[in-house]
């Protein structure tokens, strides 16, 4: 099975989380998380920092950590297929 690099798999997160009706916004210090994602149309205002990375990435201060090659969800770490069901 092939994995796809770190761009590929950011760029997937921040279109499917577009789609999805979610605004995306890079964080500004990376060190607490790649994206910031929340809902436009949300009443309360609720934001949810996302880490994206392979099978073996560890949240840094990120809420989520969005891993690919991994089957299924657990704690905090959602699995990128599991994006492509907000498509």
């Amino acid at each position: 099975m092939e994995t796809i690099s770190s761009t590929s798999r950011e760029a997937l997160v921040t279109m499917l989380c577009s789609y999805g009706g979610y605004l995306v916004e890079a964080t500004k210090d990376e060190t607490t998380g790649d994206f910031v994602i929340s809902k436009t149309d949300d009443m309360v205002p609720s934001r949810i920092k996302l880490e994206i990375g392979g099978p073996s990435k560890r949240p840094k201060k990120a809420d989520f950590v969005i891993r690919d090659d991994t089957d299924y969800p657990g704690g905090n770490s959602i699995p990128l297929w599991l994006l492509g069901m907000m498509y």
